[in-house]
């Protein structure tokens, strides 16, 4: 009997949202945006040190960014619950998120996301605030099988092209490898990333 024993599931999912949501989070996330810009001259904002989106003086300031909060912690509840062995919650979740408030990866023309996974987090998400043609300006997101090292012989097919897509949310498990091809379009592609990062008292039900 074959057994398919390690599958890596990943959500992607086009969220409902009005244009005018949508308009809304423009508007907050290119109000942070330029703030962290002229404070330090620098539109790279996707490190660990980078100043965090979802701050409850964000929030506070832009409602709308509570929704796009939640929308992660749906899609990152949605992941967990398609495996049966899953023992996170909505709330183990929320606490999780709590220590990765969200970052900015903006890309200007020529910028690109080399291979990388997210290693001591539990999983990743992505949400796509601009529509992009990838097949004429690049930025396109690629994920890779984690076995796509080993030598070629048994092993499925090593990669996943998803479209940049307005609206468009993606959740991978923190180990599933992925880039960014260079990116030669005029306008910023504009994204969100936030992860789960793992801290064990996180799972603690009080």
């Amino acid at each position: 009997m074959i057994h398919n024993l390690f599958p890596s599931s990943v959500l992607i999912e086009d969220v409902d949202l009005t244009d005018e949501q949508i308009n809304d989070l423009s508007v907050a996330i290119n109000t942070v945006f330029k703030a962290h810009e002229a404070i330090t001259g620098c539109h790279k904002i996707s490190g660990e040190d980078s100043m965090p989106l979802f701050t409850k003086e964000n929030t506070n300031t832009f409602p709308i960014l509570k929704k796009l909060r939640h929308i992660f912690i749906d899609g990152f509840l949605k992941l967990a619950e398609s495996d049966p062995d899953n023992i996170l919650t909505k709330k183990s979740i929320e606490l999780m998120m709590d220590n990765h408030a969200g970052r900015l990866p903006i890309m200007k023309t020529n910028d690109y996301k080399g291979l990388h996974s997210h290693p001591g987090t539990v999983a990743y998400g992505i949400f796509y605030l601009t529509d992009v043609n990838n097949d004429k300006d690049g930025g396109k997101l690629i994920l890779r099988d984690p076995s796509f090292h080993i030598s070629p012989g048994y092993r499925r097919k090593m990669k996943h092209e998803i479209e940049t897509k307005r609206g468009r949310l993606v959740i991978a498990p923190s180990y599933v490898w992925h880039e960014v091809t260079p990116y030669y379009g005029v306008e910023d592609r504009i994204t969100v990333v936030s992860n789960l990062s793992f801290v064990p008292e996180d799972l603690i039900e009080n």
